[in-house]
């Protein structure tokens, strides 16, 4: 059990503590939340939910690092794909100590996603597609979206990752990740002068199950060529989720297979991938 006074500790460098401030306060296990912008300027803290900012990497992996050493039940709010590197030795660094380390990775946490996770089991076929308003700044107007949803990609599939493919043309960009059971993800972002931002996710197993999601909310659940299921989920907060899930763990000292940094020592490989093809 989570003990009704643990010092939990939401840190934020440049103190932009946002929705995740309110967040924490509304879920049930947290009777109160120390702000922070110095993790040495809490005292005996038991969780730490650390949003990374505008940090260097060797800073927030330091942080993280003197978090852990101390066990410090911690939840890293940021960019996941930059720590791929550093995986292995936060992982290990993590068992010595018997502290959870998680990071946020927002998709798995819409209900469309959780929803392919729980159908497509052993994944044949992945794919992403994502609509983004058009801007004069093109496709790097969102530079982690990349390597963030290859990441997602990658963590849906329990496969090693082989290879990778990148196309860059002037309005769109496509990448496909090959694992060694021969299956694939495939990601492609592209431009539009519509005014909303469209996501759309397929998910094949071996079986021929499909699964298709759009915006992350509804779903439907194809088999044989027939719709088996459809559903539009209830609008939640990735952020609740994320919360919810960490402490959960945290009460049962039981790390998410799916979040936790075991997963991304997993797709360590991936990182010398997308540095091979520039991404």
């Amino acid at each position: 059990m989570i003990p009704g006074d643990a010092h939990i500790v939401l840190l934020s460098p440049d103190a932009r503590y946002g929705i995740w401030e309110e967040r924490l306060r509304l879920t049930g296990f947290v009777n109160e939340v120390i702000l922070a912008t110095d993790h040495n300027a809490v005292k005996n803290p038991d969780i730490c939910f650390y949003i990374t900012g505008d940090q260097s990497d060797q800073h927030i992996s330091g942080v993280i690092k003197n978090l852990i050493r101390k066990q410090v039940h911690t939840f890293v709010i940021g960019n996941p794909a930059r720590f791929l590197d550093s995986a292995g030795s936060l992982a290990t660094l993590s068992e010595e100590a018997g502290a959870l380390l998680h990071f946020s990775l927002w998709g798995l946490y819409q209900p469309g996603l959780r929803t392919l996770v729980q159908h497509i089991r052993k994944p044949e076929i992945i794919h992403f597609d994502r609509t983004l308003r058009y801007n004069s700044d093109g496709v790097e107007s969102s530079p982690e979206m990349i390597p963030n949803e290859l990441l997602l990609a990658a963590v849906l599939n329990p496969s090693p990752v082989a290879d990778i493919h990148f196309r860059k043309t002037t309005d769109a960009v496509s990448v496909s990740l090959v694992y060694t059971n021969r299956s694939i993800s495939t990601l492609i972002i592209r431009h539009d002068i519509s005014p909303g931002i469209r996501r759309t996710v397929f998910g094949q197993d071996v079986y021929g199950e499909q699964l298709v999601t759009a915006n992350d909310k509804s779903w439907r659940l194809v088999k044989n060529g027939k719709n088996v299921l459809e559903k539009s989920d209830a609008i939640t907060l990735p952020a609740d989720e994320m919360i919810t899930s960490f402490l959960k763990s945290v009460r049962g000292m039981i790390a998410d297979p799916v979040a936790d940094i075991q997963q991304l020592r997993r797709l360590r490989p991936l990182d010398g991938l997308m540095k091979r093809v520039g991404i």
